[in-house]
């Protein structure tokens, strides 16, 4: 794998780390929130004699720039656009953790010729991730959400001390609690995801981007859903962890009913968030299974 830096013509840079091998398949892999294309290491590790790889920091995570806030998840789909542009990559096929699904189905509505397959590993929900307004001491006000930048900015503000004053225990805890709840990592192993929390610029923006996201049908108590589920034509899977403690596996069931009915879905018993590497054989197995299938292809 090599880093590269991919200045793309909107005068954002995007690091990723690339694999290239130009007669396979191309796979793009795209992190969720307090990521960035490391997370992905043991995928491409395996993958890498295959596939053609990119794995991409996004805009204000990791390695990459944050020149101009982003307002919507579009604004980051649209930076993804650009970056398959810049390498001549035609169609791919996404792999994407947490709330990176959420930019490859903006792309795939947008722009879908672009896309070949998804692959959705700990998907998020299809309405979007809004967030619960708090009382004091923290508790949640029931159904009722955040709706403001300025409130959000406030809502991540604690997050935002924690990582301005290196305050590395209190970022371990949510390591140890969250990404890895079933077998707990090394401290030299949990390093570098603390370090990739610490990097992430753009908290607030990200987190008020995805309660607007919505392509459901419906309201998600932050915005009207658009519909746009229905144009996700393309073959997708959704892969969870039963004992994810992010993105609840029940994601998987709910999303489904609403997407294409060749969408296939796999839950993991034994297995979090981080399934890719909790459960590192059985994840590959179903990706490059799902990327072989003919039928797939031809849905």
């Amino acid at each position: 794998m090599k880093n590269h830096e991919t200045k793309l013509s909107n005068q954002e840079i995007i690091h990723s780390l690339i694999c290239e091998n130009n007669q396979a398949k191309t796979l793009v892999f795209l992190h969720g929130n307090m990521g960035s294309s490391q997370h992905f290491e043991p995928l491409l590790k395996a993958l890498k004699d295959r596939y053609n790889l990119h794995a991409l920091d996004l805009r204000g995570f990791g390695d990459s720039s944050y020149h101009r806030p982003i307002k919507t998840i579009a604004d980051l789909s649209h930076d993804v656009r650009l970056y398959l542009e810049a390498h001549k990559l035609k169609q791919v096929t996404f792999i994407t953790h947490g709330t990176g699904m959420m930019v490859a189905f903006r792309l795939a509505i947008d722009y879908p010729r672009r896309t070949h397959k998804i692959i959705a590993l700990a998907p998020c929900l299809i309405s979007g991730l809004p967030i619960h307004q708090r009382r004091f001491l923290g508790l949640i006000k029931s159904n009722r959400y955040i709706h403001k930048l300025s409130s959000m900015q406030k809502h991540v503000a604690p997050m935002e001390k924690y990582k301005r004053k290196n305050q590395r225990w209190i970022l371990k805890k949510l390591v140890t609690e969250l990404f890895f709840n079933l077998e707990k990592p090394t401290e030299e192993a949990m390093n570098p995801f603390i370090d990739i929390i610490i990097k992430q610029r753009n908290l607030a923006d990200f987190n008020f981007a995805t309660s607007r996201f919505n392509i459901f049908f419906d309201d998600n108590g932050v915005v009207k859903g658009s519909d746009e589920a229905k144009f996700l034509t393309m073959p997708i899977l959704l892969i969870h962890g039963k004992e994810d403690q992010i993105m609840p596996y029940q994601n998987t069931y709910l999303n489904k009913k609403y997407l294409p009915e060749t969408t296939k879905s796999y839950i993991l018993q034994n297995a979090g968030y981080f399934m890719f590497y909790d459960c590192t054989e059985t994840t590959i197995k179903h990706i490059e299974d799902f990327i072989s299938n003919e039928k797939a292809d031809a849905t």
